[in-house]
């Protein structure tokens, strides 16, 4: 094995590792940080706020990590440093709670919001150096790669939790829970460290636009605030009516917290496939419409029992649709500055929709009641799913490659600015069938072999400016006829 193989088998079992620990972490927090601030006194409006802050700062600092990533120059310091201060400050929580017993609620939501800052500022960065190390056709399986490893982590760290609520007093369980999720928040940023020693991040230019380059881009941050904000709508509703309603057990939400977990190992790998071979469209539409039906599901579930499998496959669409904004965002972009920008631009519009969705469905869940609100929840995110895949849409965009006698447009299956992030697909098959010597040192970098198929001769010959598709000596004599 060369060293440049050992090199990426390193990264790629300590990429694992980090989003193993990470998935541990988050999957921790999100299944007891509502008991634990109900424990220390939290009331409904402490829970709406924390639950907003959570969403605003996790998924809206994007833009601040970026700021000033462009700013130093040195996305890995950026990222490293924001971690390492959020993480650090998230220590404190399980030390607060051994040394108190009651009380210290603005205390703890403070820290837990803090680290939320910090995590959200490194995101987008991060996103964009892993998207980097990979090659853009395996993009998918990447991911989700990464993905099925944080289910992974947060499985093993959710089951001996679950029982441990059972058999002991709660203080003790969060103490315990909250304790290895500090152990997880060490070890993921050891290997982020590990990982930008191995493969250091690429220079982020000086300046870098914040813009969203056309309408389409306006239309799919459009579809994804009106679907974040539509399944927000149901956080501060559901709980409450499946513990009333529904006459729900304490520890029905552990056990679905599991269950999703367990859910989310087996599906990632094939959402990374199935995102490969269909594209970032097919992939939005089909896990947008599994998690926009949920809470009308909810609406006509009899018993709390069934609801186990409406959030088992809740929580696998969810897995596919957070992967295919993840690789929209990563397919438009040119650079790891561009990449982080629009990854940036797509958590503000989620972590905006999110914080504003529980304090309007907490206004109104007293006038209207909670059926309405789980119908309006579905609703939105249906309708969202149709205007964020409508965006996805070939939209006339095309990419170049260089011939001797002209240039080469190919119809794309999605929008891309860059050919090496367009689809290697494609790509392999516009070089295989021409014939001048720039385009054939290309086909031989990217090792073509295969013959070109029928249906993308025609597309290509079609664009030939002399006879339109019918053969002539123009699209033979550049390889295309």
């Amino acid at each position: 094995m060369s060293e440049a193989q050992r090199d990426v088998r390193a990264m790629q079992r300590r990429m694992r590792v980090e989003a193993g620990a990470w998935g541990a972490l988050v999957a921790l927090n999100a299944a007891f940080v509502s008991l634990l601030l109900i424990t220390r006194g939290g009331a409904a409006l402490a829970l709406a706020i924390y639950a907003s802050g959570a969403s605003l700062f996790g998924l809206g600092m994007g833009f601040l990590g970026l700021f000033v990533a462009t700013r130093t120059r040195d996305a890995s310091r950026v990222t490293l440093g924001a971690l390492i201060a959020a993480r650090a400050v998230f220590v404190t929580v399980p030390f607060l709670l051994t040394v108190t017993t009651e009380g210290a609620l603005s205390v703890l939501m403070v820290a837990l919001l803090i680290w939320a800052v910090g995590e959200g500022m490194a995101m987008p960065l991060w996103t964009a150096y892993l998207a980097g190390l990979s090659e853009p056709s395996e993009r998918g399986r990447w991911f989700a790669g990464r993905a099925t490893a944080a289910a992974i982590g947060a499985a093993g760290a959710l089951l001996p939790m679950l029982i441990l609520v059972r058999v002991t007093t709660t203080e003790r369980a969060l103490q315990v829970a909250y304790l290895v999720a500090a152990l997880a928040a060490l070890v993921s940023t050891l290997q982020v460290w590990r990982l930008f020693r191995l493969a250091p991040a690429t220079t982020l230019p000086g300046r870098h636009a914040w813009r969203i380059p056309d309408s389409p881009g306006w239309q799919f941050l459009g579809g994804v605030f009106c679907f974040w904000f539509g399944a927000a709508l149901n956080r501060p509703v559901l709980p409450p009516y499946v513990v009333h309603e529904l006459h729900a057990p304490a520890g029905y939400f552990a056990t679905a917290a599991v269950v999703a977990a367990v859910s989310g190992v087996g599906l990632q790998r094939w959402w990374g496939d199935y995102g490969n071979t269909k594209g970032t469209r097919a992939l939005l539409g089909l896990s947008g419409v599994g998690a926009g039906a949920a809470p009308l599901l909810w609406a006509v579930v009899p018993d709390y029992r069934l609801g186990i499998l409406v959030e088992a496959v809740a929580a696998g669409c969810w897995l596919g649709h957070l992967l295919g904004l993840t690789l929209h965002a990563v397919e438009l972009a040119t650079d790891d500055a561009e990449r982080a920008s629009v990854v940036a631009q797509t958590q503000v519009a989620q972590g905006t929709a999110a914080a504003l969705g529980p304090l309007v469905a907490a206004g109104l869940v007293g006038m209207v009641g909670t059926m309405p609100i789980l119908v309006a929840s579905g609703a939105i995110c249906l309708g969202s799913t149709a205007m964020m895949t409508g965006a996805a849409h070939p939209s006339g965009r095309t990419l170049t490659i260089p011939l001797a006698i002209r240039r080469l447009h190919v119809p794309l299956g999605y929008e891309s600015h860059d050919p090496l992030q367009a689809g290697e697909g494609t790509i392999r098959a516009a070089l295989l069938h021409t014939g001048n010597d720039p385009v054939r040192d290309a086909r031989r970098d990217y090792g073509v072999r295969t013959r070109m198929p029928l249906a993308l001769m025609q597309a290509l010959s079609a664009d030939c400016p002399s006879c339109r598709g019918l053969g002539c000596a123009t699209c033979y004599g550049s390889g295309l006829g």
